[in-house]
């Protein structure tokens, strides 16, 4: 008589399929690869350095989530953008 393959457990069975996780909140900017990170940083510079003179911060948001999204990147709502930034550096 052929032996039953032991079943899994639940509990391991759950475990082999959670994927890792950073726990607690991650905006949509530290979601980003670092090499659209670094990109975003350069238009969050530029425009705090003055250098998008005579822009409006929401226009400079909207342009900001056009352009991630033709690259694919995902980005927050537009007060979410204006939110980032208006964000300190750190």
């Amino acid at each position: 008589m052929a032996r039953m393959p032991k079943s899994k457990s639940l509990l391991s069975e759950v475990s082999a399929r959670v994927v890792a996780s950073t726990p607690g909140y991650r905006s949509w900017f530290n979601q980003l690869l670092p090499e659209a990170q670094a990109e975003l940083t350069l238009v969050r510079n530029a425009f705090r350095d003055g250098e998008l003179r005579g822009r409006q911060k929401r226009s400079v948001a909207l342009a900001v989530m056009e352009v991630a999204r033709e690259r694919g990147w995902r980005t927050s709502g537009i007060q979410g953008v204006i939110a980032w930034l208006d964000a300190k550096q750190r």
